[in-house]
């Protein structure tokens, strides 16, 4: 997440931009600018006053503007999957956050897809809203697609929090014959790399790599993605950098 932009908005607001670009952008079934105003809206460090939005238009000449207040849309009382299915009813474009921070006023404007969004707050207000936009960043990772089994296996065996976990596996899934040896090496009680057929880059498989050189069993699969993509350098890696067992 970082700061994109800051400035006065006239003689009471400022603006504040936020790139909210470290949120999970893998493949899920949500549409990632209204997870993060889902997410947002139903923070517990939040209060949430209303919502407006923007859908499609039906035509060049309006806009169709849809209001949307907290008595007709309760978003408190709507899941993620119920806020998904009425985003894409009514076509929402771009959404506006009515909200309480720490007692005072903010508005949150973002788009249905992307990461950006801007804040428009009292200028004498002084809190810090990084802390919360990180952790609505962290919270997109809960809505992966991925065996929660898997996920589970993987931060117990490799002592990874649930964001690493995530991000590991959608690098591993950019090569889904990488991803796929490494998941079913996942499926037993102790890591098993496949007796036959294996996956091999320049010469090395995964198994020989975790053997061979100072790489975990995930270590070792991500190499692998380094050696195909970038052949040169790791395989120059290998030769001066890598420390033998």
């Amino acid at each position: 997440m970082k700061l994109v932009e800051k400035k006065q908005l006239d003689n009471l607001n400022r603006v504040e931009k936020y790139d909210l670009d470290d949120s999970y952008e893998g493949p899920h079934k949500y549409t990632l600018g209204l997870m993060i105003c889902y997410l947002l809206a139903t923070s517990q460090n939040i209060s949430y006053l209303g919502l407006d939005a923007e859908s499609v238009p039906e035509s060049k000449i309006s806009n169709n503007l849809l209001n949307l207040e907290p008595m007709k849309i309760d978003l408190l009382a709507m899941t993620m999957e119920q806020f998904m299915k009425f985003g894409l009813e009514n076509q929402i474009r771009r959404w506006e956050l009515d909200l309480s921070f720490q007692n005072s006023p903010i508005q949150i404007i973002g788009q249905n897809n992307g990461t950006v969004i801007e804040v428009q707050c009292p200028i004498g207000s002084s809190f810090n809203l990084i802390p919360l936009l990180v952790d609505v960043e962290t919270a997109t990772y809960g809505y992966h697609q991925y065996n929660p089994e898997i996920v589970e296996k993987m931060k117990a065996f490799f002592k990874l929090n649930h964001k690493s976990v995530i991000r590991a596996l959608s690098k591993l899934e950019r090569h889904i014959d990488i991803y796929n040896e490494f998941v079913r090496g996942m499926g037993s009680d102790e890591f098993e790399y496949p007796q036959s057929e294996e996956i091999t880059e320049h010469g090395y498989s995964a198994k020989m790599l975790s053997m061979r050189y100072p790489l975990s069993h995930l270590g070792a699969y991500n190499y692998l993605i380094y050696l195909r993509e970038s052949p040169e350098e790791a395989l120059a890696d290998l030769k001066k950098g890598l420390q033998r067992r």
